[in-house]
């Protein structure tokens, strides 16, 4: 009997405890939220996560039990709980819970609740994996390579463990210069999610490396041997250039349109498909220095073939030349049968020279006039032969030569040349004033 009175007891004693959620002093029902609030982790220690969630589940049943209606059931969907750290944590840390509800709540559900909506109170961290820590370094070996300047990192990893490495700088490495490794899991994943896949932490993530040992790089001369030949004529030449270096290229200012006595500036480079790429790299790697200089003064020799192009260069001597070399010509043009020359002297010439360089075709023309006197049946007269020198030029020796010699007027089939100068004049020289100087004399 007593056993069974003190079983009693014990039952009616929970239910009291029990019944303390919901009922205060006065009768009124209590809600401590932070009795429904779960908390839920993952991962190892340094690298937790931690959720909280309310188990609104709980609250329903609860006010159900009490004989609580549906739209209290329905108010505790306005309860919300958020805590200000959610990964990154290790146990002992402490987060911070805050809950919010309507103002209202207390009323629709005849409950006092605490913690007040926007109140705040913390949860400790616990029970989260604790993994072993390894420095990852200790199985890797960074060195440098190359010269000093110009260094690259290598890197060997040992020991099995199949990690990754990012440098800060990867090229053109000096000594003393501080390169940053950082580690990466394989093929680029995460480090992290590696070591923990594999068990255990990396003691670091990244570590500094100082460079050191990379000897002084030698050098050389690009321009050694330099083969440079001198093309066309002035003031158009172009300079054609070999170096004792394969693959090295030459950069010449102004190439075709270059003067006996000009002074340029020849720059090397390299390039590929893509375009120009890095003198210093390219050196290196092919011949195992890097160049003193990328450029080289070079000045044209003076003695070189040149155009006529200016009025002043048609000295008396080359018109002279010209005068007889007319003269050939027309000796040795088709006449028609029963014509005879009587007589033949020079009368006049007339030189055009272009006003600017992008005239190129042609750069200057001297006409000779010959007045040429002739007999054919009953016919005796006098009229003029022209001789047209296109881009004619001096050469070293200072002869007269043309690129090309026409004869504007025939002496075959019936012809005897132009009779008027004017007509010639309006034809060959008039209508290019505009991109021509054009001067006439004896």
């Amino acid at each position: 009997m007593k056993k069974h009175c003190k079983h009693m007891l014990a039952i009616m004693l929970m239910a009291v405890m029990a019944m303390a959620v919901l009922t205060g002093c006065g009768g009124k029902n209590k809600i401590d939220m932070r009795e429904y609030v779960s908390v839920d982790r993952s991962g190892p220690s340094g690298y937790g996560k931690v959720y909280t969630s309310l188990r609104l589940g709980d609250l329903e049943e609860l006010i159900l039990s009490k004989g609580g209606d549906y739209n209290q059931v329905l108010a505790l969907l306005d309860i919300t709980c958020t805590q200000d750290k959610y990964d990154g944590l290790s146990n002992g840390d402490t987060i911070t819970l805050t809950i919010s509800y309507p103002d209202d709540l207390e009323e629709v559900l005849d409950a006092k609740i605490t913690p007040k909506s926007g109140d705040s109170w913390t949860v400790e961290v616990t029970g989260l994996e604790e993994l072993y820590t390894f420095d990852l370094f200790l199985n890797i070996d960074v060195t440098f390579t190359g010269f000093n300047g110009y260094g690259e990192p290598k890197v060997q990893v040992n020991g099995g463990n199949n990690v990754g490495c990012i440098f800060s700088q990867k090229e053109n490495l000096s000594n003393d210069d501080v390169v940053t490794v950082t580690l990466t899991g394989p093929k680029g994943r995460d480090l992290i999610d590696y070591c923990i896949s594999e068990e255990f932490l990396p003691e670091v993530e990244s570590k500094e490396f100082i460079v050191s040992g990379l000897p002084e790089v030698p050098q050389i001369d690009l321009f050694e041997n330099l083969d440079v030949t001198v093309q066309g004529r002035s003031p158009f030449l172009s300079l054609a250039i070999r170096g004792k270096y394969d693959g090295i290229q030459y950069e010449i200012p102004q190439n075709g349109q270059l003067k006996s006595g000009d002074t340029v500036t020849i720059r090397a480079y390299t390039r590929d498909y893509v375009g120009e790429t890095d003198l210093a790299q390219h050196c290196l790697s092919a011949f195992n220095g890097v160049p003193v200089t990328d450029t080289y003064t070079y000045t044209i020799p003076e003695q070189q073939e040149y155009y006529l192009m200016q009025q002043e260069q048609l000295t008396e001597e080359i018109l002279k030349q010209a005068i007889a070399e007319a003269e050939d010509v027309f000796d040795s043009q088709y006449k028609h049968y029963d014509l005879t020359i009587q007589s033949l002297k020079y009368q006049t010439y007339y030189f055009m020279s272009a006003k600017t360089k992008e005239i190129r075709n042609p750069y200057c023309v001297l006409y000779i006039v010959q007045e040429v006197e002739y007999f054919s049946p009953n016919v005796q007269g006098t009229a003029y032969n022209v001789v047209c020198f296109q881009n004619p030029y001096i050469d070293t020796e200072g002869v007269f030569h043309s690129e090309n010699i026409e004869t504007p007027y025939d002496w075959a089939w019936g012809s005897t040349g132009v009779e008027k100068l004017h007509d010639f004049e309006e034809e060959y020289t008039v209508p290019f004033k505009v991109d021509y100087h054009i001067v006439s004399g004896k």
